[in-house]
């Protein structure tokens, strides 16, 4: 079970006060994991996309996600939205190293460089947004056709007998990544998961390769008026 901190909780206090909200309404005695979000302190206003800075340092951010490990309250912290720079200088001085990095990633967005480093340092990657399918104001790519319509998504899943859907899973678990596909119909959830039962040929695999890079679907920095990843 994971969760994670959002922006106005980064401080010592603020986030314990989080964490222990969060397992109340969970119902829990301790998370399985816990992300910082972003790597942004301070009150966003998602109506106005902006954000009242609070400038609390990631360190102090950090010392008190180790604490809440040492108190026995998460089994596993990590991050979300950070750049290979934040997570080099987190490294400086973590107690406990991250044990993921949650990353938009896709065949629009694979940010291979940032996959292959994480790999290097111990840090899963986990993507969301595997589909390229979010809708919501501030999410979403028109001028982009959806992954699972694409024609080569297409042909490979009509010539394996899968959908769509689970070609474009099968080759982010192929990287090493952790996908994370949101769904609450029982019958997609049940599909997603057999994308874990096959593997994708290298010819396939280049052929999804060959997709060119399009960028993110989740702009946050639009979204929080910070250029997060500028």
């Amino acid at each position: 079970i994971t969760t994670k901190v959002w922006n106005d909780a980064h401080g010592k206090e603020d986030l314990r006060k989080s964490c222990l909200a969060s397992l109340e309404k969970l119902q829990l005695d301790y998370l399985d994991l816990l992300l910082v979000h972003t790597p942004i302190s301070g009150v966003s206003d998602f109506a106005n996309h902006t954000t009242e800075l609070s400038f609390v340092p990631l360190s102090e951010t950090w010392a008190a996600m180790e604490q809440l490990v040492q108190d026995g309250l998460v089994k596993n912290i990590g991050l979300s939205n950070f750049n290979v720079q934040l997570v080099l200088d987190l490294l400086s001085y973590a107690k406990i190293k991250p044990a993921t990095l949650q990353v938009e990633l896709h065949p629009y967005h694979p940010q291979t460089e940032l996959v292959q480093w994480c790999a290097s340092q111990g840090i899963l990657c986990e993507a969301y947004c595997p589909l390229f399918l979010g809708s919501a104001p501030g999410f979403g790519r028109p001028d982009l056709p959806k992954l699972i319509e694409r024609e080569e998504i297409k042909e490979i899943a009509a010539r394996l007998g899968k959908t769509p859907a689970q070609i474009v899973l099968a080759w982010g678990i192929s990287r090493g990544t952790r996908v994370l596909p949101k769904s609450a119909n029982p019958t997609r959830m049940a599909e997603n998961l057999e994308a874990t039962s096959f593997t994708l040929e290298q010819a396939d695999l280049d052929k999804i390769e060959a997709i060119p890079d399009r960028g993110a679907i989740v702009e946050f920095g639009k979204i929080l008026g910070v250029p997060i990843f500028s």
